[in-house]
């Protein structure tokens, strides 16, 4: 009769993998939210884009049953995740070539819920990413699904940084410090940031992380980096509706202009990591 893996055996088994891989150049970004609603798909989108301007990305929608991020690219993916976990296709069928300068994995689209803890789904996905075919990128970006499901947490786990969004309300911050506390307890060396979504004023953005760290610190003894905030843009719904990232369509727009800074910060914090 086969083992049947407790959750803390499977995320074990995660960590093993993740550190009997080589590591190389690849920077890889996992981007994380509490709640949904945030703007973490928009971010991960721009971001990807920017970093695309001065090297080679993959930017991969990680969200189970619910990916919606090629919407935002106003592109039509013919495979996802599900074709490549089936034997359809294999690594290389997946990719979405040239998308806005950068290759794109499509998400899990339309698929029952899997048995993420029995299947080795999960296994097979992050020994891609980080295998020879995953590794010829200079940067990985992964827009994982909110929440705390069993693969956004593998996901969030296994990367070298983990970007997480906020916003000021406080459902959205009670929700991220839920994903930081999570994060932390099946990998307590994996490194989590924190950037600031829809805030008024940096001063709004430095008191939301304040906020946070405030709790981190007293349960979790933690003080995650602060690397930027992104002001509320009415241009990002024009955007939305023309079905094209902002950077795309409105690439002076302050939301864009302050996502340059954020990039300098995570690349300062992750050289620092």
């Amino acid at each position: 009769m086969t083992k049947v893996k407790s959750q803390l055996e499977y995320f074990q088994d995660l960590m093993a993998l993740r550190e009997s891989l080589p590591s190389g150049k690849t920077w890889r970004i996992a981007v994380a939210s509490g709640k949904g609603g945030v703007g973490k798909t928009n971010f991960s989108l721009n971001l990807a884009m920017v970093i695309a301007d001065h090297a080679k990305v993959l930017l991969l929608d990680g969200d189970p049953g619910l990916a919606d991020l090629h919407l935002m690219m106003g592109v039509s993916p013919k495979r996802h995740w599900g074709h490549y976990l089936d034997g359809e296709v294999d690594f290389d069928g997946l990719l979405m070539k040239d998308v806005f300068g950068l290759d794109f994995i499509h998400g899990f689209s339309g698929i029952p819920s899997m048995n993420w803890i029995q299947s080795g789904a999960m296994e097979r996905i992050i020994s891609e990413l980080h295998g020879p075919k995953g590794s010829v990128y200079d940067a990985q970006i992964i827009d994982v699904g909110a929440g705390l499901s069993e693969s956004t947490i593998a996901l969030t786990t296994t990367v070298d940084q983990v970007v997480l969004i906020l916003t000021p309300e406080l459902t959205s911050l009670a929700d991220a410090y839920s994903t930081l506390k999570t994060i932390k307890k099946y990998n307590p060396a994996q490194e989590v940031v924190v950037v600031v979504n829809q805030a008024e004023k940096e001063q709004e953005a430095i008191h939301t992380h304040a906020q946070l760290c405030r709790v981190s610190e007293q349960f979790l003894g933690i003080r995650p980096a602060f690397c930027g905030f992104l002001p509320k843009d009415p241009n990002i719904p024009k955007a939305l509706m023309q079905q094209k990232p902002i950077k795309k369509a409105y690439p002076q727009s302050p939301y864009v202009q302050n996502l340059q800074g954020v990039l300098i910060n995570l690349r300062r914090q992750k050289d620092l990591s």
